[in-house]
């Protein structure tokens, strides 16, 4: 079932124990085909949609910080103004 999406939410697509990747545009599928690679040594990666740069979903990476220790940021474009920055 399709859920509407909200504004500057971003959105789990697979769930992790280990570590997570923040993917924006394009790099989406590229993060959750690592992250099934990955769960094929044993590593439960975590893949998040971030689907906005402007407004950053703080209140994701504030859930991350908490119980992530590794945070993987995937993104094509430049270095400064995109998600790499703003994370």
């Amino acid at each position: 079932t399709r859920r509407p999406i909200e504004l500057g939410k971003s959105e789990w697509l697979k769930k992790g124990k280990d570590d997570a990747i923040i993917a924006v545009g394009n790099m989406v599928n590229t993060a959750l085909e690592i992250s099934n690679i990955l769960s094929k040594e044993g590593i439960a990666l975590g893949v998040i949609n971030a689907r906005f740069i402007q407004p950053l979903d703080l209140a994701m990476l504030e859930e991350l910080s908490s119980g992530t220790q590794y945070i993987i940021k995937m993104k094509e474009g430049v270095i400064s103004g995109g998600l790499g920055s703003a994370v």
